[in-house]
Protein backbone atom coordinates (compact mmCIF):
# COMPACT_ATOMS: atom_id res chain seq x y z
CA UNK A 1 0.00 0.00 0.00
CA UNK A 2 2.49 2.53 0.70
CA UNK A 3 4.56 1.57 -2.35
CA UNK A 4 1.30 1.83 -4.19
CA UNK A 5 0.90 5.83 -2.65
CA UNK A 6 4.53 6.40 -3.48
CA UNK A 7 3.86 5.57 -7.38
CA UNK A 8 0.53 7.20 -7.04
CA UNK A 9 1.77 10.36 -6.01
CA UNK A 10 5.02 10.16 -8.82
CA UNK A 11 2.12 9.73 -11.23
CA UNK A 12 0.17 12.51 -9.92
CA UNK A 13 3.42 14.81 -9.74
CA UNK A 14 4.01 13.79 -13.33
CA UNK A 15 0.69 14.73 -14.61
CA UNK A 16 0.69 18.41 -13.18
CA UNK A 17 4.24 19.00 -14.33
CA UNK A 18 2.92 17.55 -18.36
CA UNK A 19 -0.25 19.90 -17.71
CA UNK A 20 2.01 22.95 -16.91
CA UNK A 21 4.35 22.46 -19.60
CA UNK A 22 1.57 22.12 -22.12
CA UNK A 23 0.36 25.77 -21.01
CA UNK A 24 3.29 27.23 -21.25
CA UNK A 25 3.91 25.41 -24.69
CA UNK A 26 0.54 26.61 -25.78
CA UNK A 27 1.17 30.47 -24.17
CA UNK A 28 4.54 30.07 -25.86
CA UNK A 29 2.76 28.82 -29.78
CA UNK A 30 -0.40 31.94 -29.24
CA UNK A 31 2.49 34.50 -28.79
CA UNK A 32 4.59 33.29 -31.86
CA UNK A 33 1.44 33.44 -33.78
CA UNK A 34 0.22 36.73 -32.84
CA UNK A 35 3.72 37.99 -33.59
CA UNK A 36 3.66 36.87 -36.71
CA UNK A 37 0.27 38.12 -37.50
CA UNK A 38 0.99 41.43 -36.06
CA UNK A 39 4.47 41.81 -38.03
CA UNK A 40 2.19 41.06 -40.92
CA UNK A 41 -0.17 43.91 -40.19
CA UNK A 42 2.43 46.43 -39.86
CA UNK A 43 2.91 45.73 -43.40
CA UNK A 44 -0.51 46.10 -44.09
CA UNK A 45 -0.20 49.49 -42.62
CA UNK A 46 2.86 50.77 -44.03
CA UNK A 47 1.31 49.41 -47.50
CA UNK A 48 -2.13 51.38 -46.79
CA UNK A 49 -0.61 55.11 -45.75
CA UNK A 50 2.48 55.05 -48.77
CA UNK A 51 0.02 56.07 -51.45
CA UNK A 52 -1.92 58.26 -49.45
CA UNK A 53 -1.84 62.80 -49.47
CA UNK A 54 -3.60 63.05 -46.28
CA UNK A 55 -1.07 63.90 -43.66
CA UNK A 56 -2.27 61.56 -41.19
CA UNK A 57 -2.98 60.01 -38.35
CA UNK A 58 -4.46 56.84 -39.06
CA UNK A 59 -6.58 54.84 -37.31
CA UNK A 60 -8.67 51.59 -38.49
CA UNK A 61 -9.36 48.28 -38.18
CA UNK A 62 -9.12 44.88 -40.59
CA UNK A 63 -7.80 41.47 -40.12
CA UNK A 64 -4.79 39.41 -41.04
CA UNK A 65 -5.70 36.08 -41.41
CA UNK A 66 -8.25 35.28 -38.29
CA UNK A 67 -6.58 38.15 -36.28
CA UNK A 68 -8.82 41.12 -36.08
CA UNK A 69 -6.43 44.31 -35.30
CA UNK A 70 -6.75 47.54 -35.12
CA UNK A 71 -3.90 49.98 -36.27
CA UNK A 72 -2.53 53.35 -36.04
CA UNK A 73 -0.34 55.25 -38.38
CA UNK A 74 1.51 58.40 -37.48
CA UNK A 75 3.86 61.02 -38.60
CA UNK A 76 6.43 61.65 -36.11
CA UNK A 77 7.67 64.78 -37.30
CA UNK A 78 4.79 66.92 -36.02
CA UNK A 79 5.63 65.60 -32.63
CA UNK A 80 7.87 67.51 -29.88
CA UNK A 81 11.26 66.27 -29.86
CA UNK A 82 12.94 64.89 -26.57
CA UNK A 83 14.04 68.75 -26.09
CA UNK A 84 11.60 70.23 -26.94
CA UNK A 85 8.84 68.10 -24.50
CA UNK A 86 11.59 68.88 -21.58
CA UNK A 87 10.27 72.44 -22.08
CA UNK A 88 6.51 71.30 -21.71
CA UNK A 89 4.48 72.67 -19.04
CA UNK A 90 4.48 70.73 -15.85
CA UNK A 91 0.49 69.87 -16.73
CA UNK A 92 1.54 68.07 -19.45
CA UNK A 93 3.63 65.31 -17.43
CA UNK A 94 1.34 65.19 -14.74
CA UNK A 95 -1.72 63.91 -16.95
CA UNK A 96 0.38 61.72 -18.07
CA UNK A 97 1.07 60.13 -14.32
CA UNK A 98 4.31 61.34 -14.12
CA UNK A 99 5.65 61.81 -10.23
CA UNK A 100 8.76 63.59 -10.83
CA UNK A 101 8.82 65.97 -13.52
CA UNK A 102 12.12 67.47 -12.80
CA UNK A 103 13.55 64.10 -13.30
CA UNK A 104 11.52 63.05 -16.63
CA UNK A 105 12.88 66.31 -17.72
CA UNK A 106 16.53 65.69 -17.23
CA UNK A 107 16.48 62.21 -18.77
CA UNK A 108 14.19 63.90 -21.98
CA UNK A 109 17.79 66.40 -22.46
CA UNK A 110 20.08 63.00 -21.92
CA UNK A 111 18.20 61.15 -24.26
CA UNK A 112 18.05 63.54 -26.77
CA UNK A 113 21.79 64.07 -26.14
CA UNK A 114 21.77 59.92 -27.23
CA UNK A 115 19.27 59.80 -30.10
CA UNK A 116 17.59 57.29 -27.90
CA UNK A 117 14.09 56.74 -29.57
CA UNK A 118 12.60 54.82 -26.28
CA UNK A 119 10.28 57.60 -24.96
CA UNK A 120 8.25 55.06 -23.23
CA UNK A 121 11.01 53.92 -21.43
CA UNK A 122 11.53 57.34 -19.80
CA UNK A 123 9.57 57.04 -17.07
CA UNK A 124 8.08 54.61 -14.94
CA UNK A 125 4.07 56.16 -14.91
CA UNK A 126 1.62 53.74 -16.19
CA UNK A 127 -0.04 56.65 -18.52
CA UNK A 128 3.60 57.77 -19.86
CA UNK A 129 4.56 54.49 -20.98
CA UNK A 130 1.33 53.79 -22.89
CA UNK A 131 0.78 57.27 -24.36
CA UNK A 132 3.74 59.47 -24.41
CA UNK A 133 4.67 58.53 -27.89
CA UNK A 134 1.66 59.86 -29.26
CA UNK A 135 3.07 63.25 -27.67
CA UNK A 136 7.39 62.51 -27.97
CA UNK A 137 9.40 61.77 -30.39
CA UNK A 138 13.03 61.85 -31.03
CA UNK A 139 12.67 62.78 -34.79
CA UNK A 140 9.69 65.94 -33.78
CA UNK A 141 10.69 69.38 -33.58
CA UNK A 142 9.95 72.14 -30.35
CA UNK A 143 6.55 71.99 -29.25
CA UNK A 144 3.83 69.67 -28.56
CA UNK A 145 1.58 68.16 -31.44
CA UNK A 146 -1.54 70.42 -32.68
CA UNK A 147 -4.61 68.69 -32.29
CA UNK A 148 -4.90 66.65 -35.73
CA UNK A 149 -8.04 64.78 -37.33
CA UNK A 150 -7.74 60.99 -36.95
CA UNK A 151 -8.49 59.76 -40.67
CA UNK A 152 -10.85 56.67 -40.58
CA UNK A 153 -9.14 53.85 -42.87
CA UNK A 154 -6.29 54.64 -45.72
CA UNK A 155 -8.87 54.96 -49.23
CA UNK A 156 -7.55 53.88 -52.53
CA UNK A 157 -4.17 55.40 -53.60
CA UNK A 158 -4.41 59.04 -54.09
CA UNK A 159 -0.40 59.76 -55.06
CA UNK A 160 1.60 58.37 -57.93
CA UNK A 161 5.02 58.39 -55.73
CA UNK A 162 5.46 56.57 -52.46
CA UNK A 163 6.00 58.37 -49.46
CA UNK A 164 10.08 57.73 -49.16
CA UNK A 165 12.28 58.70 -45.85
CA UNK A 166 9.50 60.10 -44.09
CA UNK A 167 9.05 58.51 -40.58
CA UNK A 168 6.19 57.14 -38.95
CA UNK A 169 5.19 54.95 -35.90
CA UNK A 170 2.97 52.66 -36.62
CA UNK A 171 1.46 50.75 -33.95
CA UNK A 172 -1.15 47.49 -34.39
CA UNK A 173 -2.92 45.90 -31.52
CA UNK A 174 -4.65 42.69 -31.21
CA UNK A 175 -7.63 41.98 -30.06
CA UNK A 176 -6.45 40.44 -26.61
CA UNK A 177 -3.96 44.02 -26.48
CA UNK A 178 -0.80 42.89 -27.52
CA UNK A 179 0.67 45.53 -29.47
CA UNK A 180 3.39 45.78 -32.23
CA UNK A 181 4.97 49.32 -31.83
CA UNK A 182 7.38 50.49 -34.38
CA UNK A 183 9.12 53.71 -35.31
CA UNK A 184 9.65 53.13 -39.17
CA UNK A 185 11.28 54.87 -42.18
CA UNK A 186 9.31 54.62 -45.26
CA UNK A 187 11.36 53.57 -48.27
CA UNK A 188 9.29 53.92 -51.14
CA UNK A 189 9.79 50.24 -52.60
CA UNK A 190 6.67 48.30 -52.82
CA UNK A 191 8.75 45.02 -51.98
CA UNK A 192 9.96 46.25 -48.31
CA UNK A 193 7.53 49.26 -47.36
CA UNK A 194 9.39 49.89 -44.57
CA UNK A 195 12.68 49.99 -42.64
CA UNK A 196 12.32 49.22 -38.84
CA UNK A 197 14.23 52.05 -36.46
CA UNK A 198 12.83 50.78 -33.05
CA UNK A 199 10.07 48.03 -31.35
CA UNK A 200 8.10 47.57 -28.83
CA UNK A 201 6.29 44.63 -28.30
CA UNK A 202 4.14 44.69 -25.28
CA UNK A 203 0.65 44.11 -24.18
CA UNK A 204 -1.22 47.07 -23.35
CA UNK A 205 -4.50 46.12 -22.15
CA UNK A 206 -6.95 49.06 -23.36
CA UNK A 207 -6.61 49.21 -27.40
CA UNK A 208 -5.53 53.04 -27.41
CA UNK A 209 -8.53 54.48 -25.76
CA UNK A 210 -7.35 55.84 -22.96
CA UNK A 211 -4.30 57.37 -24.84
CA UNK A 212 -7.23 58.91 -27.67
CA UNK A 213 -9.02 60.60 -24.74
CA UNK A 214 -5.77 62.00 -23.80
CA UNK A 215 -4.94 63.30 -26.62
CA UNK A 216 -8.03 65.30 -26.61
CA UNK A 217 -7.20 66.34 -23.41
CA UNK A 218 -4.06 67.75 -23.76
CA UNK A 219 -3.81 68.95 -27.31
CA UNK A 220 -7.34 70.35 -26.60
CA UNK A 221 -8.88 68.73 -29.30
Amino acid sequence: MVMALALSLVAVALVLRSTAMLRLAQRDLRQTQLEYALSGAQLVAATAVELQTSPGPYAWRFNVGREAVSARAEPEGVKASLGGAATADAAFFQRLGVSDVGALRVRLKQAAQLKSPDVAGLDPAHLWRACAARFVSLYGGDHLPEPQDVASAPGAPDRTTPRANEIWRIEVTSVDGWTDDRIVRLTGQPDRPTAVIARRFVRTGDGGGTCDHLSSALLGG
